[in-house]
C-alpha cells in the first residue's frame, strides 16, 4: 500500500532508519554522505538507497553523495517531524503499559495522552502507567475535543475488532496494532499491524535460510 502522495509503504518503512542514520552524522560534522556510506550505517543496499532518495528528486550529485543537513531536513518533513501528535491507546494490560512508558521514554514527536479500557467490567485499571483510564465509550468525544488522529491498539484478540470499530466511529485516521489479530476498518483508513508472534515466525524463517546455508 502506498501513502496518499504515491510513496511505496516499503520506502516509508525505511525513512526512519535514514533519518536516525543522518542524525548521527549531522553530530558528527559530516557534510556529504555516499549511498555507500549510508549503506553501511543502516543497512540497506546503496543501490536500493538511491532507488529510495529518487522519489524525492535531485538530492544527490554522482561522485559527490548527498548533502547530509538537505537529506535530513527533506525526510524530517516527510516524516512530519516538525509536528507534535497527541495519540491515545486502546488497552490496559501489560503490552499497553510497555507502550506507554516506551512513549515517555522516546516518545519524540508522538505523545500517548489518554488510555481507554475495552471492557467496562474490568474496574480495576484506574491508571496505565501515569494515565488515567478511561471507558472505551467515551473515547470519540475525546478524540473529536482533542484532535486525535492516531490510535495504538493494545488488546486482546476478542477485544481488538470491538475496539477498532469504537476507533473507527471516533473518525481517528490511523491505528497502530499491537492487538495479535488483524482488524477489518474502512479502507481510507491506515492501519499497521505489529503482531509479534507473526515478526517472530519471519525471524524463525529467516534462522532457517541461514542454517541452510551453512550446511
Amino acid at each position: 500500500m502506498a501513502s496518499p502522495d504515491g510513496m511505496p509503504r516499503a520506502i516509508a518503512k525505511r525513512l526512519p532508519l535514514y533519518h536516525q542514520s543522518l542524525a548521527k552524522l549531522r553530530k558528527q560534522g559530516k557534510c556529504t554522505v555516499s549511498s555507500k556510506e549510508l549503506s553501511k550505517e543502516v543497512g540497506v543496499e546503496a543501490t536500493m538507497i538511491r532507488k529510495d532518495m529518487a522519489f524525492f528528486g535531485e538530492l544527490g550529485k554522482r561522485g559527490v553523495g548527498y548533502n547530509v543537513e538537505l537529506l535530513y531536513r527533506t525526510i524530517g518533513r516527510k516524516l512530519n517531524l516538525d509536528q507534535h501528535w497527541e495519540t491515545v491507546i486502546v488497552g490496559v494490560g501489560k503490552m499497553a503499559a510497555a507502550l506507554v512508558e516506551f512513549n515517555c521514554l522516546y516518545g519524540r514527536n508522538f505523545r500517548i495522552v489518554a488510555a481507554f479500557n475495552p471492557e467496562p467490567a474490568l474496574q480495576n485499571h484506574t491508571m496505565v502507567e501515569h494515565l488515567p483510564v478511561q471507558p472505551l465509550s467515551f473515547l470519540p468525544s475525546f478524540a473529536k475535543d482533542n484532535d486525535i488522529k492516531i490510535a495504538i491498539l493494545a488488546t486482546t484478540a476478542a477485544q481488538a475488532q470491538m475496539s477498532a470499530n469504537t476507533i473507527v466511529q471516533a473518525n481517528i485516521r490511523s491505528i497502530l496494532n499491537f492487538s495479535p489479530v488483524e482488524i477489518c476498518v474502512p479502507e481510507d483508513l491506515k492501519v499497521i499491524n505489529d503482531i509479534i508472534t507473526t515478526e517472530m515466525q519471519i525471524l524463525a524463517c529467516y534462522l532457517d535460510g541461514m542454517k541452510n546455508n551453512q550446511k
